[in-house]
C-alpha cells in the first residue's frame, strides 16, 4: 500500500476531504426532511437552540474544512483558516439556498450569519490553540 506522500494529489485530497464532505451530506440530508416532520420537532423547540444548532454544526464543517486545508497549504498557513471558513460560509449559503427547493422550507440569510458565526468561533479557536501551543514549545526549548 502507497503512503499518502506517494500518491497523487486527488487521492489525497479526497482522503482529507472525505471527512468535511460526509459532514456536509449529514447536513444536506437533514436540511431536506419536508417542514411538516421538521415543524413538529422545531414548535418544540426554542429558538436559542436552533441557533445553537447552525453554530455547532458549522462549527465543526469549519474545523473539518480548516484540517482539510491545513494538510497541503500548512497548519499554520492563513490560506487553511480562511479555506476553512470559506468551505463553511460558503456551504451554509448552499445549503439556505437547497431548502427553497424542499416542499415547505424556506431559507433565511441569518441562519448563513449564524453558520458564519459558528465557522468563525472554530476557526478563531483552533488558531488560538495553535498560537498558544507554539508559544509553550518556544518557551520550554528556551528553558532547556
Amino acid at each position: 500500500m502507497k503512503s499518502l506522500l506517494q500518491r497523487p494529489i486527488y487521492a489525497t485530497l479526497a482522503i482529507y476531504w472525505m471527512p468535511a464532505l460526509v459532514w456536509a451530506v449529514a447536513i444536506s440530508t437533514v436540511s431536506h426532511i419536508p417542514a411538516p416532520e421538521i415543524q413538529k420537532a422545531v414548535d418544540a423547540v426554542p429558538i436559542a437552540l436552533d441557533i445553537a444548532y447552525h453554530v455547532i454544526v458549522f462549527g465543526v464543517m469549519g474545523a473539518l474544512g480548516y484540517w482539510a486545508a491545513s494538510r497541503h497549504l500548512g497548519q499554520r498557513s492563513k490560506w487553511s483558516y480562511l479555506a476553512g471558513l470559506g468551505f463553511a460560509i460558503g456551504y451554509g449559503a448552499v445549503d439556505e439556498v437547497h431548502q427553497t427547493f424542499v416542499s415547505g422550507r424556506s431559507s433565511a440569510a441569518e441562519d448563513v450569519g449564524y453558520d458564519a458565526l459558528g465557522a468563525a468561533v472554530a476557526i478563531v479557536a483552533i488558531f488560538a490553540v495553535r498560537f498558544v501551543s507554539a508559544r509553550s514549545e518556544t518557551r520550554s526549548t528556551q528553558i532547556r
